[in-house]
């Protein structure tokens, strides 16, 4: 579970072969020994295909938060430089979408629907009763 640090990046755009990559970042937070505040920063390339890759294309953008679930690989590579390194991917089997209800997604934008499109609540109403008067009950 984690928030997309950028947009995804569609490598194949026909819809049999489409496949999409993005980074998840998640970050956990915890109180030290010492009682000062810790947080460390893990971030997983993801990779979808097919019907997901172009979901994820339509509805996730940087931010918006999301549970992955799928198989875990792991490549060995050594860059120009001689360094030996080891890229960790979640090859993704499901998607779920998570955040604030309020969210309206849209393939560009990500915006908290305005004031006017929630339902207004009335306040309960109010009596005045004057001194002397009866109550009603």
């Amino acid at each position: 579970m984690g928030h997309l640090a950028r947009d995804p990046v569609l490598s194949h755009p026909t819809p049999k072969s489409s496949a999409v990559d993005f980074p998840l970042v998640s970050v956990r937070r915890w109180k030290g020994r010492d009682k000062q505040m810790k947080e460390e920063v893990c971030q997983v390339d993801c990779h979808a295909t097919g019907r997901k890759a172009q979901i994820v294309k339509q509805y996730l953008i940087k931010g918006r938060q999301v549970l992955i679930t799928g198989r875990l690989e792991s490549d060995n590579y050594t860059t120009p430089s001689g360094a030996w390194r080891v890229r960790h991917r979640v090859f993704v089997e499901r998607i779920q979408f998570l955040g604030d209800k309020a969210e309206t997604v849209t393939p560009t934008t990500v915006r908290k629907a305005s004031p006017s499109k929630r339902p207004k609540t009335q306040p309960p109403p109010t009596y005045d009763v004057g001194v002397g008067e009866d109550l009603p009950f």
